[in-house]
């Protein structure tokens, strides 16, 4: 992301940290703050205001800013948590 940072963890957990981090609604988070309902992370991609991973299933989750539909669920509503991607 911009001003952000999110890493996996083992077993597949995700944290983020920094300035107005995906899915903290524009909060600072200065420690890694863990992403709620998302322990089965194979890869993790931030940009700017969202971000995707890629699940040991293959599917895909999104979550953050969305007022142009990146998210992939089909709307244009931010998501404060991990949304599943359709058609994939």
């Amino acid at each position: 992301g911009e001003y952000c940072t999110c890493a996996r963890r083992n077993r597949g957990a995700v944290a983020c940290w920094g300035f107005g981090i995906p899915g903290s609604s524009g909060l600072s988070q200065p420690v890694p703050t863990a992403v709620m309902g998302l322990t089965d992370a194979v890869e993790i991609s931030t940009c700017l205001g969202h971000t995707c991973a890629r699940r040991t299933g293959g599917g895909v989750v999104c979550w953050g800013e969305n007022g142009y539909g990146q998210l992939g669920d089909g709307t244009t509503e931010s998501r404060l948590v991990p949304t599943p991607v359709v058609g994939l």
